[in-house]
């Protein structure tokens, strides 16, 4: 996957992103591995991921922004 926000853009590899659902049943993404580390070096330490997922049949697409920490 890749993640773009404006002067930040992120590859990650392999299965270090994953769609998850906070409590509410709202949308979040977690990093983990050299993702996180990436994550942080690029974005800063307070950086946010904030996700927008929509499908149909058999299309899917993921909306992220990242706020810089």
């Amino acid at each position: 996957p890749v993640l773009r926000s404006y002067n930040c853009t992120l590859i990650f590899l392999g299965n270090s992103l994953e769609p998850v659902k906070d409590a509410l049943g709202r949308p979040e993404l977690r990093v983990e591995g050299n993702a996180a580390a990436l994550l942080v070096e690029r974005c800063g330490s307070g950086a946010r991921l904030h996700v927008s997922l929509s499908h149909e049949k058999e299309y899917a697409m993921a909306y992220v922004i990242i706020e810089r920490g």
